[in-house]
C-alpha cells in the first residue's frame, strides 16, 4: 500500500540519526514512495495522530519504529 512505501521511506531514510530524524520534504518522500504530496501529507498527519511521528517546520521524528515497522510489513 501506499501507506506501507510512505513508512519504508521514513525508516530507511532515517538509519543511522539517533533519534531518528528525517530533513526531507513531502514532496521528497512522496517521489521515493511513488505517489503524489498531498497523499504523503495526509498520511504523515494520520501518523501524527497516532503517535507514531512529530512534525515540525523541515523535519519529522519518528517517535514509534515498531509501530512503523509493522505498517511497513516487511
Amino acid at each position: 500500500t501506499v501507506t506501507a512505501r510512505i513508512a519504508d521511506v521514513l525508516l530507511t531514510q532515517s538509519l543511522g540519526s539517533n533519534p531518528p530524524v528525517l530533513s526531507w520534504t513531502h514532496e521528497d518522500i512522496a517521489l521515493q514512495a511513488g505517489t503524489v504530496r498531498e497523499v504523503v501529507s495526509r498520511n504523515l498527519k494520520k501518523f501524527e495522530k497516532g503517535g507514531l511521528v512529530h512534525l515540525e517546520r523541515g523535519k519529522i521524528a519518528l517517535l514509534n519504529t515498531d509501530a512503523l515497522e509493522k505498517i511497513r510489513g516487511l
